[in-house]
């Protein structure tokens, strides 16, 4: 798709004579690419409405062409909208309680593999999100077989929290900014029988949202008195500044790779990368700074400063911080080298413990001196299954301890699955 190699399983063509459906693996011989769902059903007056929205004939798209397991006509007229999650669908082969039952358990989210099968741009999707016409998701509740023709009747589903389907879709694709977004994603969270995929998809929407809410809140204009509460030097060429307001009032969320401006006492003024990150839905009461051995402030700062002292600090800014508005962020790959880590190690931070990032697959690619620099900050990092799973770690030594030397560098691949492996490799600096 695009050129780039893609898994789908959304390109079929209708299979010749019943499914066989099981409670344990859904339909034989299918595999599902991405969906955890086990049977994908659409309207097939749908296929009407789309090809004259879009303008194609209905020739042109044969059943399956949405990638569904079922295509299906109704007596009444029925819409996702019509549709809730826990409903039941009880299919009659004609022999008595042998039946297909199937659940309702979400509705479809519309991706770019649907987008790319309608020769569509991904701006369509927000449109057909929007009409909720995305089909339906099933589990298997009992096995059997269906087969063209095969009739069902719907049992509602009676629990206290009624979702309609189409809601999944319009809920993901709302801007996360009104409350109302919110509000919707945690009511279809609390449904008992949500689709796992689904799940996590509207728990980066609130993610989102949250984030979007925390956007410089609290921001101030001009400089402020910072107290500098603790100073720690935990590396020999480092010490860690940690900044609480003066006034003991709320400071300003930040994005993770921000730095703070800071005027010294003598009024010359820098900017340091914030070191730190902690959970944005909750708000900052202290700023952490990582100053190394250096000229005129930074040298100030690690000879003058003392704990209880005063900084004026202005409201942490910056354009180089991570972003996760994408709903499918891509593979991360941060390159740090020596005291660069700071706005990095906050990125990585937030990485791992952001609904949005915690399993997007990420490299970090680390430039230190020898082993004992290479270890700064990296006990920073969160230490969390996810963390093992998705973060390849990759260090050059440019001047690597005689120890290190005898070690022979070991490779791993960038591509495919992430790797749980570290390579650690000898460098020469060049210009």
């Amino acid at each position: 798709m695009h050129g780039h190699k893609t898994l789908t399983s959304i390109v079929r063509t209708p299979p010749e004579g019943p499914l066989r459906i099981s409670k344990e693996q859904g339909i034989s011989n299918h595999q599902s690419a991405a969906h955890d769902a086990q049977i994908y059903a659409f309207f097939a007056h749908h296929y009407d409405f789309w090809a004259q929205k879009l303008g194609v004939s209905h020739e042109e798209w044969d059943w399956c062409h949405w990638g569904e397991n079922l295509t299906l006509r109704s007596s009444t007229p029925l819409d996702e909208g019509d549709v809730y999650t826990g409903d039941v669908w009880e299919f009659d082969n004609g022999e008595p309680e042998k039946g297909v039952v199937l659940q309702v358990c979400s509705g479809r989210v519309p991706c770019s593999r649907l987008a790319w099968r309608c020769k569509q741009k991904s701006s369509w999707l927000v449109e057909v999100a929007e009409t909720g016409f995305c089909g339906v998701y099933l589990r298997v509740i009992q096995g059997g077989e269906i087969r063209a023709g095969s009739k069902a009747c719907v049992i509602r589903y009676e629990g206290e929290n009624e979702v309609a389907v189409s809601s999944t879709a319009q809920c993901v694709f709302a801007p996360p900014s009104p409350p109302s977004t919110r509000e919707l994603a945690e009511n279809i969270l609390r449904h008992p029988n949500l689709q796992n995929m689904n799940r996590q998809l509207l728990e980066r929407k609130i993610s989102m949202t949250d984030g979007e809410a925390l956007a410089e809140k609290n921001a101030w204009k001009g400089w402020r008195e910072m107290r500098v509460s603790k100073i720690l030097a935990k590396f020999a060429d480092v010490k860690s500044f940690y900044l609480v307001p003066k006034n003991e009032t709320p400071l300003a969320s930040y994005l993770p790779g921000q730095f703070l401006p800071i005027r010294l006492p003598s009024g010359l003024a820098r900017c340091w990368s914030i070191s730190s990150w902690s959970d944005p839905a909750s708000l900052s009461s202290t700023y952490r700074i990582s100053v190394e051995k250096g000229l005129t402030a930074s040298q100030w700062l690690r000879e003058s400063c003392r704990e209880g002292g005063i900084l004026n600090a202005r409201c942490p800014t910056g354009r180089f911080h991570l972003d996760w508005k994408p709903q499918y962020p891509p593979r991360q790959i941060y390159i740090s080298a020596g005291i660069g880590i700071t706005p990095l190690l906050p990125m990585l931070q937030a990485h791992f413990t952001h609904a949005t990032f915690c399993r997007t697959p990420a490299i970090w690619i680390r430039i230190a001196r020898n082993g004992l620099s290479g270890r700064l900050f990296a006990h920073k990092i969160p230490n969390t299954p996810e963390t093992g799973e998705y973060l390849q770690r990759i260090t050059f030594f440019t001047q690597p301890r005689p120890a290190s030397t005898s070690k022979a560098a070991t490779t791993t691949s960038l591509a495919g699955q992430p790797s749980l492996s570290s390579a650690t490799c000898c460098a020469t600096p060049t210009s």
